[in-house]
């Protein structure tokens, strides 16, 4: 896996500072590790998670950079100013960085700001959002991102299907049908052997075919 898949894996921006990759990866261990969440189908994306926290890790550590300004605890993180933020700064860079730390809130309620992102103006942004998703464990997004497939143009279909490809979610099982009809084959190929894949593991993990259909 490429560096910039593995920060995709987490949810994050490639060269996101070592604060973000520890919140990132202490959010999806809650979700994921098997331990916690009661399912023995998360150990797979689990392993993935945790492959890549560890190398980009040592990888930050080897850059040896200042240290980054922590994070504010989730409990104290406003998420009704940074969806604010999210849906008027006229700035898409700060409007990208507001979904990035919605994203790294632990908190799936932030979907409700999330989900109008979708339909930001800037491909980058509506990115950001849909990485936020994936780090949160937001299933019942899995239809809206594949709305936002369907209408988006080619770089948030790359995007998406780049997310889908670092994570290997579920929460991309409808986007990757949408992608299958798309008038670009590359991006056909891609969602078909994602599509495959996600058939072969459901096999090996007992997953009914419905789920991965």
């Amino acid at each position: 896996m490429s560096e910039r898949a593995m920060y995709i894996a987490l949810g994050l921006e490639p060269g996101a500072p070592s604060a973000e990759l520890k919140r990132a990866y202490r959010n999806l261990s809650l979700k994921l590790h098997p331990d916690a969440s009661g399912d023995p189908r998360t150990a797979r994306r689990f392993a993935v998670v945790a492959k890549a926290y560890e190398t980009l890790s040592v990888k930050a550590r080897e850059r040896s950079g200042p240290a980054p300004r922590p994070l504010a605890d989730t409990e104290s993180v406003d998420l009704f100013a940074l969806g604010s933020e999210l849906a008027t700064d006229p700035d898409p860079d700060r409007r990208r960085a507001a979904a990035r730390r919605l994203g790294l809130s632990g908190k799936r309620s932030a979907w409700v700001f999330l989900r109008k992102g979708l339909y930001d103006a800037d491909p980058e942004v509506a990115a950001a959002c849909v990485r936020a998703a994936a780090v949160l464990g937001l299933a019942q997004g899995s239809g809206e991102i594949a709305g936002a497939y369907e209408r988006a143009g080619p770089a948030l279909r790359d995007s998406i299907l780049e997310s889908a490809k670092a994570t290997r979610d579920a929460l991309f099982l409808a986007a990757l049908e949408a992608a299958k009809s798309d008038d670009d084959p590359r991006r056909r190929a891609t969602a078909c052997s994602l599509l495959s894949e996600l058939r072969s593991a459901s096999a090996g993990d007992g997953l009914s075919r419905a789920e991965v259909s």
